[in-house]
């Protein structure tokens, strides 16, 4: 069984991963006992971890400058504590590539060249020109999903990154198509997305320009 985390770090990292989220939200994403959640945020607000954001918009918790700090420090510990680094990097390193055909299926949903305008938007007119791009994204699941059997092997906080992505694509194939590429919930954007800032974050290495 692999090394579970302390629920401290994972009310940090649930933050570091969805930049803001009310407390159900933390308890649900690593699956954490909602009273637990709510007094590890108080502890952490009153060491300066944390803070209420309230907007228009969005409302929830956190973190602040010294919470990134501090939540980078835990990760950096668990990863050495597990000896996890060398097989995380080893998905990594794998997940690279995987990633730019991901970011280039998701420009060729968006944009569908023309002889007059090279960066014209795709109109979903051409049936066949979204069938390549679907299967392709099936392909890229498909191939990914063993990366994250791996990483679930090393740390329990990665689980679930492979039945999230096919969820979404199930999503997309019963014509959801806001499932695709959209940031929002559980999409097959945001979940991808998730995974390599999870995998970023934990290797502790710079996100690359145009991620």
């Amino acid at each position: 069984m692999a090394p579970s985390s302390e629920p401290g770090l994972l009310v940090l990292h649930a933050l570091a991963l969805m930049r803001v989220a009310d407390q159900d939200a933390v308890a649900e994403r690593f699956g954490l006992d909602p009273r637990e959640v709510r007094e590890l945020l108080l502890d952490d607000e009153a060491r300066g971890w944390v803070q209420r954001l309230r907007l228009a918009d969005v409302s929830g918790w956190t973190l602040t400058t010294s919470g990134y700090r501090e939540h980078s420090r835990q990760l950096a510990s668990e990863m050495a504590d597990a000896a996890a680094r060398r097989a995380v990097l080893a998905v990594y390193e794998e997940f690279m590539p995987l990633n730019e055909r991901f970011l280039a299926a998701l420009t060729h949903w968006k944009v569908r060249p023309t002889a007059l305008e090279p960066q014209a938007a795709n109109d979903h007119r051409d049936p066949r020109w979204d069938e390549r791009v679907l299967i392709g994204l099936h392909v890229l699941v498909r191939e990914v999903r063993p990366l994250c059997a791996r990483l679930e092997q090393v740390l329990a906080r990665f689980e679930g990154y492979g039945d999230r992505l096919t969820a979404a694509l199930r999503r997309v194939d019963r014509g959801e198509m806001a499932w695709l590429d959209q940031l929002r919930d559980v999409s097959l954007h945001a979940v991808w997305l998730e995974l390599f800032e999870d995998l970023r974050m934990s290797l502790q290495v710079e996100e690359p320009r145009g991620a």
